[in-house]
């Protein structure tokens, strides 16, 4: 009966290269290098995980770390988002070298990064609707104004898997026209505030996002839209907030991402045994017969060639539902790292999606603390000696 209040909290073994030592609820966890990992001199393993002690702290604002990292108090910190890579790092630390920049290009499975339609809500029903919706979001705008042509635009919900990917598949572009020709087909017409109207209904739909460096964003979406006749309400929730409401299926549009896995997984989002119910990834409510047998078939397969061909037959029936609008692709990550973080000559592998994850099996633990470099560091920063600046960008993956 007291199973889950009395070993919930408690520390338990594991395999890695680290052991929790110490935490403290709500404020930080202190992991320590165990001197006797198992792996330390196997092949993979040697010369990695290099750190002694890894701790995380926990600030949830990302303009609270920023002052962190500032201040020395973090080591590094991620400037993926263009406003920080060029506005924000335009300071002394990093002008008088004491903070590095590094722009790492990889080769790896790309997040479904989008748009998700609730196909259970009236107006997306209709799959013309959805087609109408995508051809309504400038993405490519966005992009170009707000992100400083530093993204790219997704092709669909499973790039970046090689064999397993239909390159084939492009994503719906901005056109009015082509949302003209949809809504009309099916029924609507322009109402006097110039919003598809369709038997008192108008296409004016909620999109829930979490985080307010996505406003941006979704203004310059809301204000093209607008444009082609469709309403978007913004609806910022906390993450926590917006997540349990998607996962009851209670959204219109969410604005999210899901995380990759080696190979395609399809039946846990796509299958209708996940669909018209809460708890589940299927967030869009797809459910279609002949999707299901294709997942079906996927899933039962042991033949990579039958997979791969299959693969491609889900991605296409999934790109046909419209249900999902994909919007970025980020092939990339941006580090500042303060100038005793110290990386191999290759920065990181093929698949690196942080350069300084200190724990992850496949990518983690390539870097390493000079402490002398950091002596020095906290030294010339005090006297006003500065370095030369660092800036690297490392294009090594980058496909042609």
């Amino acid at each position: 009966e007291t199973f889950v209040q009395t070993y919930n909290w408690k520390i338990v073994p594991n395999t890695g290269a680290y052991q929790i030592s110490e935490f403290k609820k709500g404020k930080f966890i202190k992991f320590k290098k165990k001197k006797d990992f198992w792996a330390q001199d196997r092949k993979y393993f040697k010369n990695r995980f290099n750190v002694n002690t890894v701790v995380y702290d926990v600030i949830r604002d990302i303009n609270l770390q920023w002052e962190y990292f500032k201040k020395g108090k973090l080591d590094s910190f991620v400037l993926t988002f263009p406003k920080y890579w060029h506005q924000k790092s335009k300071i002394a630390l990093f002008q008088k070298g004491y903070i590095n920049k590094i722009w790492f290009f990889n080769d790896k499975e790309r997040s479904a990064r989008g748009m998700w339609l609730n196909q259970d809500k009236e107006i997306f029903k209709d799959r013309r609707l959805c087609y109408a919706f995508a051809h309504a979001m400038n993405t490519e705008k966005v992009i170009n104004k707000v992100l400083r042509k530093d993204y790219f635009r997704l092709a669909q919900a499973f790039s970046g898997y090689g064999k397993y990917t239909d390159n084939g598949i492009k994503p719906r572009i901005y056109d009015i026209a082509k949302v003209d020709v949809l809504m009309t087909s099916a029924g609507w017409t322009r109402g006097s505030d110039g919003i598809w109207q369709k038997k008192g209904i108008r296409f004016s739909v909620k999109v829930t996002y979490s985080l307010e460096e996505h406003t941006p964003r979704l203004v310059v979406l809301k204000e093209d839209a607008l444009k082609a006749g469709v309403e978007l309400l913004l609806e910022r929730m906390d993450s926590t907030a917006m997540f349990k409401k998607i996962l009851e299926k209670k959204h219109d549009v969410a604005w999210m991402a899901w995380s990759t896995n080696i190979r395609p997984s399809y039946w846990q989002g796509w299958h209708s045994d996940n669909a018209h119910k809460p708890q589940t990834n299927n967030i869009t409510n797809t459910d279609d017969p002949k999707l299901d047998e294709l997942i079906d078939k996927y899933r039962a397969s042991l033949s990579e060639e039958k997979r791969i061909k299959l693969s491609l037959k889900i991605q296409q029936a999934i790109h046909e539902t419209g249900a999902f609008v994909p919007t970025f692709m980020i092939p990339y990550v941006r580090h500042g790292y303060w100038r005793w973080l110290e990386l191999p000559s290759s920065h990181g592998t093929r698949r690196s999606d942080l350069l300084f994850d200190p724990f992850s099996s496949m990518t983690g633990g390539l870097f390493w603390i000079n402490v002398g470099k950091k002596k020095e560091t906290l030294l010339a920063k005090k006297s006003g000696r500065s370095f030369l600046p660092s800036v690297i960008k490392n294009e090594l993956f980058v496909k042609e």
